[in-house]
């Protein structure tokens, strides 16, 4: 009789928590990304080898990879860095893609010619809802030398995303959590939307600047850059922040009962400012390229590592 799969055996809590330990989490950081306990995250690592039949956390992990290696794969390389282009309208590639609502993100026809770089998901893996994340080890890193992932997700609407969990503007990680709750409010109008009204803000000089704004409707869970507070929706879409767009994706397509990820290609994400030029504007061809956009904050930081570097200084501060 065949063995029921990890998945089956683990709860949902415990399938967040073991996907968190075969990226090397420690139980602190998975309470951190979580949202829980030490003790909570604790106990769920301990559960989770009880149910597997193992003795060890590292068994736990191995059995886990050996049972996902397959399914969510990737079948080759990154393809070389070739800079910004604009897609071209009635062209072929323009032809292979649509433009989806909200957010400018690709959804490939199904039976489109296989991108050899490629990151391969089950369908079932997200048929909850959730956004999942992949650690596919070729994205780059962080300030503090951390993976950037990418993270998967089907919306209400039945469609697919696929994005790069990066904070646009300051380039740090920009984990799901589940827990967290917008209760409804003002946030800032993107530039093809009629503001409703304007909220204060705050110049770099201390001065208050208005800012047109639009009414936002409640929502739980929410994409949340962990050293600027920036929040992104489960679509991609900015709520907070000073980013000059919503998250950076990648084109995905359907392909019998997996869902696949282009690797190779990035798609910017949703203008949220007008004097920004490296985003998608809705309604036009996306912004896409085979390079990770730079966040807004990359000439900054680089600076700013420079005089660390000079002086001798290593430990890390705020964005940089």
């Amino acid at each position: 009789m065949k063995q029921e799969s990890i998945e089956g055996r683990l709860t949902a809590r415990e399938v967040e928590v073991i996907r968190l330990m075969a990226r090397g989490y420690t139980n602190s950081r998975i309470a951190g990304e979580l949202g829980i306990s030490f003790a909570t995250a604790k106990t769920h690592v301990s559960d989770i080898i009880g149910r597997l039949g193992v003795t060890t956390r590292e068994e736990a992990v191995a059995a886990w990879r050996a049972e996902h290696a397959a399914p969510a794969r990737l079948r080759a390389g990154v393809a070389s860095l070739l800079g910004w282009k604009f897609l071209a309208a009635g062209g072929v590639a323009a032809a292979a893609v649509v433009l989806v609502a909200a957010v400018a993100f690709v959804l490939l026809r199904p039976g489109d010619a296989a991108n050899p770089n490629e990151l391969v998901i089950p369908l079932a893996d997200l048929a909850d809802g959730r956004p999942h994340s992949y650690d596919v080890g070729v994205l780059g890193q962080d300030q503090l030398g951390q993976d950037y992932l990418v993270w998967a997700v089907r919306l209400d609407t039945g469609e697919y995303r696929a994005y790069v969990g990066r904070d646009p503007h300051s380039g740090c990680l920009v984990p799901w959590q589940a827990d967290y709750v917008f209760s409804g409010g003002m946030t800032e109008a993107a530039p093809w939307q009629t503001p409703t009204t304007v909220i204060p803000s705050f110049s770099g000089n201390g001065e208050p600047q208005p800012i047109p704004a639009v009414e936002l409707p409640a929502f739980t869970g929410a994409f949340k850059a962990y050293c600027t507070g920036w929040v992104f929706t489960r679509a991609g879409e900015k709520v907070f922040g000073a980013a000059d767009r919503g998250l950076d994706g990648f084109p995905v397509r359907i392909d019998g009962d997996d869902l696949v990820v282009s690797l190779d290609t990035f798609i910017a994400g949703e203008c949220t400012s007008g004097a920004s030029t490296n985003c998608s504007i809705p309604g036009q061809p996306p912004l896409i390229s085979a390079s990770l956009p730079p966040p807004r904050m990359a000439g900054f930081c680089a600076q700013r590592q420079a005089e660390r570097a000079a002086a001798g200084v290593t430990h890390y501060d705020g964005w940089c």
